[in-house]
């Protein structure tokens, strides 16, 4: 597929394509959960909660199939959110663990990157 859309670089086109790949397997493995819709999101210490790092849990699977990097999450300075930039507890999504998010986050950048 080419680029017809000059400001919109290469690699983002074929991040927009893995994305649409990504997004199915996610939502099935995550029992239902969008995960345009919901965010890795990251705080610099548990004192200051600062969050430095948020991202869907699409363009998060993207960016490590693409890096090639396996994650290893743990939900102590981390964690999913249903608001981007939120660390507050009323924002937080229950049901997923680190483990679960670890193994398929694991096995989608084995599979396709």
């Amino acid at each position: 597929m080419s680029n017809d859309n000059p400001a919109v670089p290469p690699h983002q086109e074929g991040s927009n394509e893995l994305a649409k790949t990504v997004r199915p397997l996610l939502s099935a493995a995550l029992a239902g959960i969008d995960p345009d819709e919901v965010f890795f999101n990251g705080v610099n210490n548990l004192t200051e909660r600062l969050v430095i790092y948020s991202a869907s849990l699409t363009n998060e699977a993207v960016q490590r199939i693409l890096e090639k990097d396996e994650p290893t999450y743990t939900f102590i300075t981390g964690g999913v959110f249903s608001v981007a930039y939120s660390f507050a507890d009323e924002h937080r999504v229950s049901g997923l663990d680190p483990e679960n998010l670890t193994e398929v986050m694991t096995h989608l950048v084995r599979t396709l990157g």
